[in-house]
């Protein structure tokens, strides 16, 4: 499989000149511009990449990366030793552009730092400004806001709790269609998508890396009942760069359903084998949704994010092939995250080019008193500083989290032990 995926890497690195064909730029690292302004040109600008425009336009590329080196300071519980470390938190190259008259694009994400160095790899088809069909592998827009939105345009170092448990990395293989519409000043933005349901980099071409179960299939309705906001496509940046003068506000609401889960949020595979009662492979289903808001004025960001997680099977399912140990629902709940969770952030940015952020995640597990369940109860108490010197493109950020975790008792004298924590994260971010 890894050889298959170094040769699928390299043959589309090899055929990009001859290609020459790609995208408007999607949900990337950068702050889009528009690649069409200039014709039989070649720019590069920190934040935008290296920018090629051909036959008056109609044929343009663009090369850009980012680095992320990142500091952490984790202290597991208060009465342990805590550990420092110093990584790369991403190292990525991305290779995109569009072809005007034939209304294709493509776009390519490699980051090798990754086990898996491809992110994204996928072509589209633009219908018109407004709609468009893609195929490949892509950040999904079934995980709620925080997972719809590329890493780079956080106002934190990292995404919420919320996110980080409910999902694993947010691409996936598949059919995605994405569309807006107006109705009045009412902007509507519905999306739908059929995936692998087994992740990144799921191709099941040997017996190592097989497909796991069926489709997964998701849907998200944005709604901006205010008009768009300010700039291209300001819901997709949580720090209010624009400074809205007036409130601008987008709600949605996203539903997934992974026929056959193999993996405790819905978006891997092969974490696990299950059983039916003739001893085959059988997984539930296993599906989530969200509902999310954004709204933005004058600097001031606000934030709220819901989610609800579910298995359900209509036949009995087993740990082993003799059919001998039945899962019951609190069993279920050590091989999925199973439960809900909410999250809400407040940000300010100052027009020194200074943000500031306070965020709250609470996890709520459904057998809240069942140890081995995967989701545990916390709440985390998150604070955030930003330095944006050219906005997304060169930016330093550090937060500091305080997780109040659920306490541990002591089998022996039924003591309490608390699972509280300490985390401190810092990330500089520079986009090429």
């Amino acid at each position: 499989m890894k050889n298959f995926k170094n040769i699928g890497f390299f043959a589309l690195m090899w055929l990009l000149p001859t290609i020459l064909f790609a995208q408007e730029i999607d949900q990337d690292e950068t702050d889009d511009v528009d690649l069409l302004e200039n014709t039989n040109t070649s720019t590069f600008v920190l934040g935008n990449g290296l920018n090629l425009n051909m036959n008056e336009g109609d044929y343009s590329f663009k090369i850009s990366g980012m680095l992320r080196p990142s500091y952490t300071y984790d202290l597991p519980n208060m009465d342990s030793t805590a550990t420092n470390a110093l990584f790369i938190n991403a190292a990525r190259i991305n290779l995109e552009g569009v072809a005007v008259q034939e209304k294709v694009s493509f776009f390519i994400e490699a980051d090798f730092v990754n086990s898996f160095t491809l992110y994204e790899a996928w072509a589209a088809y633009h219908f018109n400004d407004r709609m468009k069909l893609t195929f490949g592998q892509k950040l999904t827009f079934t995980n709620g806001r925080e997972y719809a939105i590329n890493e780079s345009r956080l106002s934190m170092v990292d995404r919420s709790a919320l996110s980080n448990t409910f999902a694993t990395n947010g691409r996936e293989f598949g059919l995605f269609f994405e569309s807006s519409f107006d109705v009045g000043s009412v902007v509507i933005n519905p999306s739908v998508a059929i995936t692998s349901g087994d992740g990144m980099n799921s191709f099941g071409n040997n017996s190592i890396d097989v497909d796991k179960g069926g489709f997964k299939y998701g849907g998200r309705v944005e709604v901006l009942p205010l008009g768009a906001f300010s700039g291209k496509d300001g819901q997709l940046y949580f720090a209010d760069f624009e400074r809205e003068e007036s409130l601008k506000l987008s709600i949605a609401g996203t539903f997934s359903y992974n026929v056959g889960a193999s993996h405790r949020t819905g978006d891997g595979h092969g974490e696990f084998i299950l059983y039916d009662e003739a001893g085959k492979e059988k997984y539930p289903n296993y599906g989530k949704f969200y509902v999310d808001l954004l709204l933005k004025y004058n600097g001031i960001s606000f934030s709220a994010d819901y989610v609800n997680a579910f298995a359900r099977s209509n036949k009995d399912i087993y740990s082993s092939p003799q059919a001998v140990i039945r899962f019951t629902g609190e069993e279920v709940s050590s091989k999925y995250i199973l439960g809900s969770a909410f999250n809400t952030q407040l940000g300010y940015l100052f027009e020194t080019g200074w943000g500031v952020s306070a965020r709250y995640s609470s996890l709520l597990p459904e057998y809240e008193e069942y140890s081995a369940s995967l989701l545990q109860k916390e709440d985390w108490y998150t604070l955030g500083v930003s330095k944006y010197i050219k906005r997304d493109a060169l930016k330093l950020q550090a937060m500091g989290s305080f997780i109040d975790g659920k306490d541990i008792v002591n089998p022996v004298d039924n003591s309490n032990n608390s699972n509280d924590r300490v985390e401190v994260k810092f990330v500089a971010q520079v986009i090429f």
